[in-house]
């Protein structure tokens, strides 16, 4: 029997998991366990949608083409996509009164 390390039994795990949702054919697969969970659902199809939370950037990740444009069938939550910075430091410029930031 081959020797799997403990990642790779957990991605077979969500693989197959990922595999009876669709045989099911649910009508949306919603992956919160992060990348390797979103990537598993979209390895299993490309016609159902998928809703995931993934890591810091969905794009580098290969999860989807653009933030606001994700292509395919899966759109999801970034944690912390760095793309969206400059605007989060605008939007903390405009909501941080002048005086505190002096």
């Amino acid at each position: 029997m081959p020797h799997h390390g403990t990642k790779s039994i957990r991605l077979l795990l969500k693989v197959s998991l990922a595999a009876a949702l669709v045989r099911r054919r649910v009508s949306v697969i919603v992956a919160t366990g992060g990348s390797v969970t979103a990537h598993a659902a979209t390895k299993a199809t490309a016609a159902i949608p998928i809703v995931f939370i993934a890591g810091p950037d969905p794009v580098a990740d290969g999860l989807v083409q653009r933030l606001n444009r994700p292509g395919g069938n899966a759109t999801g939550l970034a944690m912390m996509a760095s793309e969206l910075m400059p605007k989060r430091v605008e939007l903390l410029l405009n909501l941080v009164p002048r005086f505190i930031l002096k």
